[in-house]
């Protein structure tokens, strides 16, 4: 739609509506892998396999999780058809990274290594460069 547009209004809209579908697809994705990884955690405190099993199904967390990657799934691929591959998914994937890697330090507690902290900042770095390049 955003192609056949003249009015350079519109189509200054238009990217920004591209750039915000792909946000939304990064936060989502990187929110599913967090919810996830919450469930996992609830579950690993069951004591019993079966228990387990049917606990980590009945989770909220869980069917949260899912539909973040589904809802994402949708705002990413919206993206791509608006962004080259090569820009949007490196984008998805670092980005990702980041808010992973910054929530689970913050909130579950992992530990950064010196290497870990210099790599996602030239993961960050490189982020920067792909997005200029679009």
């Amino acid at each position: 739609m955003c192609r056949f547009i003249k009015s350079d209004v519109y189509k200054g809209v238009c990217t920004v509506i591209q750039w915000i579908a792909l946000a939304f697809g990064i936060v989502l994705n990187a929110a599913a892998n967090i919810l996830l990884k919450m469930a996992a955690r609830q579950a690993q405190e069951m004591d019993s396999s079966a228990h387990l099993l049917v606990k980590l199904f009945l989770n909220p967390y869980l069917f949260t999780g899912i539909l973040s990657f589904g809802l994402a799934l949708g705002a990413y691929s919206y993206s791509l058809t608006r962004f080259p591959l090569s820009v949007g998914y490196p984008l998805m994937t670092s980005l990702g990274l980041i808010i992973v890697s910054l929530f689970s330090y913050f909130v579950f507690a992992e530990q950064f290594s010196a290497g870990k902290i210099a790599g996602t900042v030239l993961i960050m770095l490189g982020v920067l460069l792909v997005a200029r390049s679009a």
